[in-house]
């Protein structure tokens, strides 16, 4: 009896944003927690970024659940420098379900790096660094 193979199901690709891109995304809204002298909720962080770098459309596309691209990416990049993922001496970032807040770390950083594509860069050496050494 001959049976036709069933098609695999490609797994659903999410749109990318360029590296570039991501680091001034990711330096403004350490910019704009700068801004604040205590917690303030994601979805106010994320507005305010978009009002400030609006989406790109591939950028609109869905991921899973009710996010779209920009706020998934954003939201792992904060995620990559918090406290939670760095341990609470080098993170530079608090992240909560909700509020986020800049740690003296990350002043110092945006002080430090005032290129996006430098902060962008040490920040993913920061996670690299911590990564290999727990």
């Amino acid at each position: 009896m001959d049976h036709e193979a069933s098609p695999i199901e490609e797994p659903v690709m999410v749109a990318s944003i360029p590296a570039e891109r991501m680091a001034t995304l990711m330096r403004e809204l350490f910019v704009i927690l700068s801004e604040h002298s205590d917690a303030v909720h994601k979805d106010v962080v994320i507005k305010e970024l978009r009002r400030r770098h609006p989406p790109r459309p591939a950028e609109l596309e869905p991921t899973s659940g009710d996010r779209d691209v920009y706020s998934h990416r954003v939201e792992w990049g904060v995620t990559d420098v918090s406290t939670g993922s760095l341990g609470n001496e080098n993170g530079w970032a608090t992240k909560m379900r909700g509020p986020w807040a800049i740690t003296q770390k990350g002043r110092q950083a945006l002080a430090m790096y005032v290129d996006a594509e430098v902060f962008w860069h040490e920040a993913r050496e920061l996670r690299r660094r911590y990564k290999r050494h727990s």
